[in-house]
């Protein structure tokens, strides 16, 4: 299958970038010595966990992509998927601790990166020809195999600080930590792992 790799070099300037209807909005950024602001469209991800199945990325406070920081940036710009950066002086107060992302050093192979293939979609795919310096990946556990699936969080919402009772084993609740019965459509946690309900 083709893939489209959505890894982007450093940025010296301003900049449009383009994704796909493919990639869902979605594109990888990063540069070492420069701040970028992002348009009003546009939200920070960061990777906050990643496991054998999928990676979760989630959604960082503010507009700010500082320097030396890879990203995952998304559009809701549906019309033709561009983000604009813009050079900025300005800081960020939001905490990239935890980040997974990472820009490679030096020419690698063999790393996880954002892209999409026609037979499998997007996600993150083992990339088997060489990432340069300034390339986005994500450090995987050796026994993934295939696609990883994007798992989305909201930062408000992260899943991991929700607490369940082993006595109510079964039992689905919304990202609030509520009850919620088989009628509920949307994202459902149940016996500690999310599912969609449709």
């Amino acid at each position: 299958p083709s893939l489209i790799v959505t890894d982007m070099l450093l940025y010296k300037e301003p900049k449009d970038i383009t994704s796909s209807a493919e990639l869902q909005g979605y594109k990888t950024f990063y540069d070492a010595k420069n701040n970028y602001k992002v348009d009003d469209n546009t939200t920070i991800y960061m990777a906050k966990s990643v496991s054998k199945t999928s990676v979760s990325l989630q959604a960082v406070e503010g507009k700010i992509v500082p320097k030396g920081t890879p990203v995952i940036l998304k559009t809701t710009n549906t019309t033709d998927y561009k983000i604009s950066l813009t050079l900025t002086a300005e800081a960020t107060t939001a905490d990239f601790s935890g980040n997974l992302l990472k820009a490679a050093a030096a020419e690698s192979s063999g790393l996880y990166i954002l892209a999409y293939t026609t037979a499998d979609g997007l996600g993150f795919f083992k990339y088997t020809d060489a990432l340069t310096p300034g390339q986005v990946y994500v450090d995987v556990p050796a026994e993934a195999k295939g696609r990883l699936m994007i798992d989305e969080e909201d930062e408000a919402m992260a899943i991991s600080e929700l607490a369940f009772d082993e006595e109510e084993d079964g039992v689905a609740y919304n990202l609030a930590g509520q009850p919620v019965g088989d009628d509920y459509k949307g994202i459902v946690i149940k016996n500690g792992k999310k599912y969609i309900q449709k």
